[in-house]
């Protein structure tokens, strides 16, 4: 069938691309600007005082940009410098995010470099493959800055082994699949995009004047901009740090459910589009 996936080509592609990445000039800028970004925020965060954060005080003053109750099950139940962590990485996730995903197959179509591809692979394959080394990229990243922040949260603080374990499994669970709905945003403005730096502006672009737009709307009507933040992930992303595991449980599924939507929206445009 033209549009069926074959596991051998698609696997082919997903590692070419991940191979082709690491190389790439663009997706090395993009792990020399991670790695210093997050060298950087760790080395600081050790250095400082973030006790304080866990007093009534500290309680406070994150409860003016973040539910309070999610405040106080973060920084009172699980260990602090985790729990910053956790919010630095949430907050930058989908700027990172969409700089690493923004050429899935916008190159291909721009340099016609796709006209060498589709006699052996059909289109269905070449979208997926994209998808899944983009993906697997950014996956790799946060799961090393990830365990490498628990790791030096375990020398700094004083916590059981298995609540540190647990508490960066659901972190690190909680990145992936936010990711997952940011890189298939990407893959979808990809894919109606003409060139690389198309794609990166409509997609970094449009978030940021998203989320102004919801700052404006916000001003006249609370109400009415929450239902509107539910048009991208981000809308969602208060959820995550819920104490309450089934609220936590449904956040994760409506990620899943972005990805699925905006990855088939994409695919959608990228079989219909003429090359």
């Amino acid at each position: 069938m033209q549009h069926s996936i074959r596991l051998r080509q698609l696997g082919i592609i997903a590692r070419q691309d991940l191979a082709s990445s690491l190389g790439s000039a663009r997706a090395l800028l993009f792990l020399v600007f991670f790695g210093l970004f997050w060298f950087w925020i760790l080395w600081k965060l050790s250095d400082a005082n973030l006790s304080s954060l866990s007093s009534f005080r500290g309680l406070n003053f994150i409860g003016l940009f973040m539910n309070p109750e999610h405040a106080r099950h973060l920084f009172l139940d699980h260990p602090v410098y985790l729990s910053v962590y956790f919010l630095v990485a949430l907050t930058t996730l989908p700027f990172f995010t969409m700089i690493a995903a923004c050429d899935q197959t916008a190159s291909d179509v721009s340099n016609r470099y796709i006209r060498f591809l589709l006699p052996r692979i059909n289109r269905s394959e070449l979208y997926m493959g994209r998808y899944i080394g983009t993906a697997s990229l950014v996956i790799l990243c946060y799961t090393i800055v990830t365990f490498a922040a628990a790791i030096v949260s375990g020398n700094l603080e004083t916590v059981q082994n298995t609540g540190l374990f647990a508490y960066t499994i659901r972190i690190w669970l909680t990145l992936v699949f936010y990711s997952l709905a940011f890189t298939s945003l990407m893959a979808m403005v990809s894919a109606v995009s003409a060139s690389v730096a198309v794609s990166l502006l409509l997609g970094i672009g449009g978030y940021f004047g998203f989320l102004f737009m919801l700052f404006i709307v916000r001003l006249q009507s609370k109400n009415v901009s929450e239902y509107i933040s539910y048009l991208l992930p981000s809308g969602v992303k208060p959820w995550l740090t819920s104490p309450d595991e089934s609220t936590i449980a449904l956040a994760l599924l409506a990620m899943l459910a972005y990805a699925i939507v905006f990855y088939l929206l994409g695919w959608w445009r990228f079989i219909k589009k003429d090359m």
